[in-house]
C-alpha cells in the first residue's frame, strides 16, 4: 500500500478499467473508499442545504462508518475477479491482513484507515463549484423535484417507482418550470454529480425543459403558423421523451406497475405523428428556420457542458462522466429525427448486395433499425435477416456478405443475450473476415446497443477481456483499438443513430 500514500484515490480509484487489469488488494479497497465517498458529496450535494466547507468533515466521518462495508464490497468484486485462481478468497483475505470473522464487522488495519484521512486532510479541492451551480437550480423548480425523488427513492416501500412516475408526470405538464436560465446553462453540468435515481429521473426533464426554452428565446415571438405547428411538435416530443421509457427498467431498480406502463404508453402514441409532422414540414421547405434554431443550440449546449468539464478540479468526484450523464447532446432527442429530414440524406445510397442482420425482440425498434439500414447505409437489410432468436443469427451469421450485426444487448429476461451473442459472432468470423484483410470488401461490423448506460459498462468490462485476445478492431466503454481490421465490435447506448454508418459502409 505505501506506493499509494502519496496520492488521495479519487484520481487512481477511479479510472475505469480497474477491472481489466491485475491491481493490488490496496488498490481494489481504495477504489470501494472512494466510490463511498463519491456519494458523500453526491448526496450532500442535493441535501436540503449544501456547504462545500462541510464537505471535508463528513468525508472523514464516512471513511469510519463505511468501513465494513467497503471490506466486504472491495472483497465481494475481488473474489469474483479472482474466482478463476486457487484459493482466491484465502488470498484476498491474507494478502489484506483484515482484522475480524464477520463480514460486517470486517475491518482493515489502522494504518490503512489513517493513510485515508492524512489524504482527505491534504484535499485541495474546493467545492464551492458545486453550490454555483446548486444555486441555479434553486432559481427553479428542479431542486425540489430532485430531493423529492430523493426521499421515493430512499422510502423503500413498494410502489416508489409508480409515485415518482406521478410525481415526473405532473412535472412535466409544468415544464417550463424546470428550464435552468439561458444566461446559466453551464449549470445543468452538475447533473453528473447527482445521485443515482435522482439524475436518472429528472435529467430528461431538466435537459429538454432548457432545450425548448432557450429554442423559444431564439426564435422570439414572430412565428409563422408552419414555424409555431413544428415548435409544438418538438415541444410536445421533448415532454413525452421526459418521461423517458428507458428510465422505467427492472435492471435500473425502477420497475413499472402495468397501470403505469399502460399510462406510459398512452402518452407516447403521438411521438410518431410528432416526428411526421417534424419531417413533412422541414421536407416542404417550411421549417427551416426552426431547425437551423435547434442545431444551433445544440451545439451550444454541447459546447457548454464540454467546457465546463474540461475547467471542473473536480471530475473525480462525478457520479457518471459527461457522455453518460447526458448521452452527448449531438444525440439528443430530436438529433435522429432531424437528421432524417435533411434533404441529402433522405435518397438511399447505391446499394453493393451486402447485407445486415438484425437482432431485437421489440417490433417497433426492428421496424425503425431495419428502415434506417435501407435508407442510409448501402446494404440491405432482408426480413428473413431480422431476428429475435439468437441461434437464428448464428445460422446466418457464416454468411460472408453479411457485414452488420445490429444487437439489441436485452432479449426478454436476458439482459446480456446480445453481449454473448457478440462474443459467438466474432468467434466465428475473426477467420471469414480476416482472410481478406488485404482485400476490398467492407469492415464487417459487430454493434451491441442498449438504453442502459450500467448494463453498457457492463457489456464493455464482459466484452474486453475477450477482445484483447482477437484480431479485431473493438470500440467500448472505456477503451478500445483501432488497427484497420476487417471486423470491428462496439458497444453502443440507444440513442445513437445508425446515420454514422454512413461513413464506413
Amino acid at each position: 500500500m505505501t506506493e499509494h500514500t502519496a496520492e488521495f484515490m479519487p484520481i487512481v480509484g477511479k479510472f475505469d478499467q480497474t477491472h481489466l487489469a491485475p491491481r493490488s488488494i490496496e488498490e481494489a479497497l481504495y477504489e470501494s473508499y472512494m466510490w463511498q465517498l463519491t456519494k458523500v458529496v453526491s448526496n450532500a450535494l442535493i441535501g436540503e442545504s449544501f456547504d462545500p466547507a462541510a464537505i471535508p468533515a463528513a468525508l472523514h466521518a464516512a471513511v469510519d462508518e463505511h468501513t465494513p462495508r467497503v471490506v466486504g464490497q472491495a472483497l465481494e468484486a475481488e473474489a469474483e475477479w479472482r474466482s478463476k485462481e486457487s484459493n482466491s478468497l484465502t488470498q484476498v483475505l491474507g494478502g489484506l491482513g483484515l482484522l475480524g470473522e464477520r463480514a460486517d464487522s470486517l475491518q482493515p488495519p489502522q494504518y490503512f484507515v489513517d493513510n485515508l484521512h492524512e489524504q482527505i486532510r491534504a484535499l485541495p479541492y474546493d467545492f464551492s463549484e458545486l453550490l454555483r451551480h446548486r444555486e441555479v437550480y434553486e432559481t427553479t423548480q428542479c431542486m425540489q423535484f430532485i430531493q423529492a425523488i430523493r426521499k421515493l427513492a430512499d422510502s423503500g416501500r413498494p410502489g416508489w417507482q409508480d409515485e415518482a412516475f406521478t410525481a415526473l408526470a405532473e412535472a412535466v405538464d409544468h415544464f417550463d418550470d424546470y428550464a435552468l436560465p439561458t444566461d446559466k446553462l453551464d449549470a445543468l453540468y452538475m447533473l453528473v454529480y447527482m445521485p443515482g435515481y435522482p439524475r436518472q429521473l429528472s435529467r430528461r426533464l431538466i435537459v429538454n425543459a432548457t432545450y425548448m426554452r432557450c429554442l423559444k428565446d431564439t426564435l422570439g415571438p414572430d412565428l409563422s403558423e408552419d414555424e409555431a405547428t413544428m415548435l409544438e411538435a418538438i415541444q410536445g416530443y421533448y415532454k413525452s421523451k421526459s418521461l423517458g421509457r428507458e428510465m422505467w427498467d427492472a435492471s435500473l431498480g425502477t420497475p413499472l406497475s402495468e397501470s403505469s406502463q399502460v399510462r406510459l404508453a398512452a402518452i407516447e402514441l403521438d411521438d410518431m405523428e410528432r416526428l411526421a409532422t417534424i419531417q413533412r414540414l422541414f421536407q416542404a421547405g417550411r421549417g427551416a428556420r426552426v431547425t437551423n434554431a435547434w442545431e444551433h443550440i445544440r451545439d451550444i449546449l454541447d459546447t457548454t457542458v464540454n467546457q465546463a468539464n474540461r475547467r471542473s478540479a473536480l471530475r473525480s468526484w462525478q457520479m457518471t462522466d459527461v457522455g453518460h450523464g447526458f448521452r452527448s447532446f449531438r444525440d439528443h432527442g430530436m438529433t435522429i429525427a432531424m437528421d432524417a429530414t435533411r434533404p441529402e440524406k433522405l435518397s438511399s445510397p447505391v446499394k453493393t448486395g451486402e447485407h445486415a442482420i438484425i437482432f431485437e425482440d421489440d417490433p417497433a425498434q426492428m421496424r425503425r433499425y431495419h428502415q434506417f439500414v435501407e435508407e442510409n447505409t448501402r446494404m440491405i437489410n432482408p426480413e428473413e435477416l431480422c431476428f429475435t432468436i439468437p441461434e437464428h443469427v448464428l445460422a446466418a451469421a457464416a454468411d460472408p456478405n453479411v457485414k452488420l450485426f445490429l444487437l439489441d444487448m436485452q432479449n426478454g429476461d436476458d439482459n446480456f443475450a446480445g453481449v454473448e451473442l457478440a462474443r459467438q459472432i466474432v468467434e466465428l468470423r475473426v477467420g471469414i473476415d480476416t482472410a481478406d484483410r488485404k482485400g476490398k470488401n467492407q469492415k464487417t461490423q459487430v454493434v451491441v446497443w442498449t438504453a442502459s448506460a450500467e448494463l453498457a459498462d457492463a457489456a464493455s468490462k464482459h466484452l474486453e477481456p475477450f477482445l484483447r485476445q482477437q484480431p479485431v478492431d473493438y470500440s467500448i466503454t472505456g477503451g478500445g483499438r483501432t488497427g484497420g481490421g476487417k471486423l470491428a465490435v462496439s458497444v453502443r447506448l440507444k440513442g445513437w443513430s445508425p446515420f454514422d454508418l454512413r461513413h464506413v459502409n
